[in-house]
C-alpha cells in the first residue's frame, strides 16, 4: 500500500499500491469496513495509463483523482480519474518537452472544486510546478519554481490558501515552507482624492488571487453596478469623469474569486466648486494670414462663463461652457499681435489665465518643390513650377539663362510651342516682404528632328546629315520605301558638326534608293 487510503460517497476506503498488481506497476483497490479487498484497476498494462500511483483525492462529483509518478504517453506521469467501479480515465499526461512540469505529486481538493497539485520536476526552469486541474483534465499551471522544488502535496488551510514544503536544491536540499495564495487580497488600496468639479478621477487598486478576480465598485457601501456617474465596475480601475457634488463620496470595491472574497478600504472623494485652470492658453508664433486658436481647459462646478482678452482688451460677448473653451482667429494680421488671455466665472468666484503671446512674423520664402529638367520635341509646349513656403503674398520672375523673362511672374512658367532657340537654363525668383530665394536652374533640352540632303558626286550618292551637334545618329538606306528591310549606312556617336557629308557607295546603279536619318537616345 502507498500513501493514505480516502473514504469515498460509498462508505468504503480505496487506496494505491506503488507496485504490484497484475502488471507490477501498482494497482487501485477498495476495502470495506469488514475487510473485503478488490483490485479495481492494475497498471501498466498500457504506457498511457501511468505506473507508480500516488494516494487518491475524492472529488465533489464522487470519483476518485490521483497521479501517477511514471509512464503516461510521454513517460513522465499522469493525474487520472477511476470510478468506484475501477473505470480508469487518464486525464492528462505529463512530459519534460514542456512546461507543464514532470513526476507529479498527490492532489488536493480545493474549495472551487478543481484539485491542485505539485511536480517534483519539468516547469520552465526545470524545479517543478504548481498547478490546478480539472475534473475535466484541463491543466493550468500556476506556478514555475525556481531553485526550489515541491515536495509532496499540497494542504488546504482554512483561509482557503494552500500550503505545501519544498526543497532547495543549492543548499544542500534544506527546506521551506510555502502558500499558495489563492483568496484574493489587496496589495494596493484605493486613495482618497480631492478634485475640482468637472474634472475626472480614477480609482485604483491591485490584488493578488487566482484568477478570474472580479472586481465590484461600491458607493457609499451601496452597489453601484448601474448607478450614477460610476463606470467600469467590473475593473481594477474606476472612472468617473465630469464630476460634480453627487460624485463626492466614498468608495470601495469588493474583489472575489470561486476562493473567496474581499473587501477594500474606503476611499473619500472631495469635489471642490471652486475654479482651477488645469490648462493655460499658450503663447504661439504663426506667419502673416494664418489662423490660430488659443485653448484653455478649467474645472470648477458649473455654470462656467469665459471672457477671452486682447491686450486687456475685451473680445466679443461672455460665452458659457463645460470645462473647457477656445478661442479662434482667422487671417491674422500684425496688428493682431499681442497678449491673450481669459477670465472665467461662476458662481464660487472668478479666475484669470496666464497672458498667452500671439507673435505675428513674415516668414522668408523657401523652396520645398524646384523645377524640373526637360526634354522636348521643337513645337511642343513646356511648363516649369516651383512651390513655396513662407508668408505670402509672393511675387515671382522667371528668368532664362540668368536674364529675367518678359511677363513670367508666376509660380508656373510655360511656353506653348518650343524653338530652338528656348534650349537652356530656367530658373525662378521669389520674394516677399522678409526676403528673397533663387530656385535650381532646369535645363530645356529641345529637340530637333534630323534632316538629310542628297546630291550625286561622281556617281555616287553624296548625303549631308543636320542635326543636333554632340547627339547620336543613324542613317538607313532601303531600296523599297515601304519595305522593312532597312540597312544601317552610318552610325555616329557625339555628332562634331553639322552638316555632316558622307558618300553611299552601295547606292551605285540602283534604280531607287531612299533614306532616312534617326536620332538616337
Amino acid at each position: 500500500m502507498h500513501g493514505l487510503v480516502t473514504l469515498a460517497n460509498d462508505g468504503c476506503l480505496y487506496g494505491t499500491t506503488l507496485k504490484g498488481g497484475i502488471y507490477g506497476a501498482g494497482a487501485v483497490f477498495r476495502v470495506t469496513t469488514n475487510g473485503i479487498l478488490t483490485t479495481l484497476v492494475s497498471f501498466g498494462d498500457t504506457n498511457s495509463n501511468g505506473t507508480d500511483p500516488n494516494s487518491l483525492t475524492l472529488g465533489n462529483d464522487g470519483n476518485l483523482y490521483g497521479t501517477s509518478q511514471h509512464g503516461g504517453i510521454d513517460g513522465h506521469g499522469t493525474i487520472f480519474q477511476v470510478t468506484t467501479n475501477g473505470i480508469l480515465t487518464t486525464l492528462v499526461s505529463f512530459a519534460d518537452t514542456n512546461s507543464n512540469g514532470a513526476y507529479p505529486n498527490s492532489l488536493t481538493l480545493g474549495n472551487d472544486g478543481n484539485f491542485y497539485g505539485t511536480s517534483r520536476q519539468g516547469g520552465i526552469d526545470g524545479h517543478g510546478t504548481i498547478f490546478q486541474v480539472t475534473t475535466n483534465g484541463i491543466l493550468t499551471t500556476l506556478v514555475h519554481c525556481y531553485q526550489t522544488a515541491p515536495y509532496g502535496a499540497l494542504t488546504l488551510g482554512k483561509d482557503g490558501n494552500f500550503y505545501g514544503i519544498s526543497t532547495i536544491k543549492t543548499s544542500g536540499y534544506n527546506g521551506t515552507i510555502f502558500r499558495l495564495l489563492v483568496t484574493p487580497n489587496f496589495t494596493v488600496q484605493p486613495q482618497s482624492q480631492t478634485k475640482h468639479a468637472g474634472a475626472t478621477v480614477m480609482f485604483f487598486v491591485r490584488a493578488n488571487g487566482l484568477n478570474p478576480v472580479s472586481y465590484q465598485w461600491q458607493k457609499n457601501g451601496t452597489n453601484c453596478f448601474n448607478g450614477g456617474n460610476v463606470s467600469g465596475a467590473n475593473t481594477s480601475t474606476l472612472t468617473i469623469s465630469n464630476l460634480s457634488h453627487g460624485d463626492a463620496a466614498s468608495y470601495s470595491v469588493t474583489i472575489s474569486n470561486s476562493f473567496g472574497r474581499a473587501v477594500s478600504s474606503n476611499a473619500v472623494l472631495t469635489v471642490n466648486d471652486s475654479l482651477f485652470i488645469a490648462s493655460q492658453p499658450q503663447n504661439q508664433t504663426i506667419g502673416l494670414g494664418s489662423n490660430v486658436t488659443f485653448n484653455v481647459t478649467v474645472y470648477g462646478a458649473s455654470p462656467l462663463l469665459f471672457q477671452w482678452y486682447f491686450n486687456e482688451t475685451p473680445l466679443g460677448s461672455p460665452v458659457s461652457g463645460t470645462n473647457y473653451s477656445a478661442y479662434t482667429l482667422n487671417n491674422v494680421g500684425t496688428n493682431q499681435s499681442g497678449n491673450y488671455s481669459v477670465k472665467v466665472v461662476n458662481g464660487h468666484g472668478s479666475l484669470v489665465s496666464f497672458n498667452a503671446a500671439l507673435t505675428v512674423k513674415l516668414f522668408p520664402p523657401g523652396i520645398d518643390l524646384q523645377p524640373l529638367d526637360q526634354r522636348v520635341m521643337i513645337g511642343s509646349c513646356a511648363s516649369f513650377n516651383v512651390s513655396v513656403t513662407g508668408t505670402p503674398p509672393f511675387h515671382y520672375q522667371w528668368k532664362f539663362n540668368g536674364a529675367n523673362l518678359l511677363n513670367a511672374t508666376n509660380a508656373a512658367y510655360g511656353i506653348e510651342a518650343v524653338a530652338a532657340t528656348n534650349t537652356g537654363s530656367y530658373s525662378v525668383l521669389v520674394t516677399n516682404w522678409a526676403g528673397s530665394v533663387t530656385s535650381y536652374n532646369a535645363l530645356l533640352t529641345v529637340i530637333v528632328p534630323p534632316k538629310l540632303t542628297f546630291q550625286v558626286w561622281a556617281d555616287y550618292p553624296l548625303l549631308g546629315l543636320s542635326g543636333m551637334i554632340s547627339n547620336n545618329f543613324v542613317v538607313q538606306g532601303s531600296t523599297n520605301l515601304a519595305g522593312t528591310n532597312w540597312a544601317n549606312l552610318l552610325s555616329l556617336t557625339n555628332l562634331p558638326f553639322s552638316p555632316y557629308l558622307f558618300l553611299d557607295p552601295g547606292g551605285i546603279g540602283q534604280p531607287a534608293r531612299f533614306y532616312r536619318a534617326v536620332l538616337v537616345p
